[in-house]
């Protein structure tokens, strides 16, 4: 998988989009509890929140695919996740 920190955009590694993460309330680890050992619940909106450590870049793309408003939690330092950054910068 590909993280962009720039877009919040979450890719397979051939760049084909899985979703673009977007929580609006902004939060941190204190906010959630572990439910299992694939996610976590968060304690505002009480949704399940998948750790996307867990999984392969085929099954996140057809979980989403079947439940598009799944919560996915990306840690920068795994294994699975590539950090991406977009490379254009807009010219003022």
């Amino acid at each position: 998988m590909k993280f962009n920190l720039d877009t919040n955009e979450l890719f397979t590694d051939e760049m084909k989009l899985i979703k673009k993460l977007a929580c609006p309330y902004h939060l941190d680890e204190d906010h959630f509890e572990d439910s299992d050992s694939f996610s976590k619940k968060c304690l505002i909106c009480e949704k399940k929140v998948l750790d996307t450590e867990n999984f392969s870049d085929k099954a996140l793309e057809d979980l989403i695919k079947k439940n598009p408003e799944t919560c996915l939690s990306i840690d920068l330092n795994q294994k699975n996740v590539t950090i991406i950054a977009n490379t254009t910068k807009q010219k003022i």
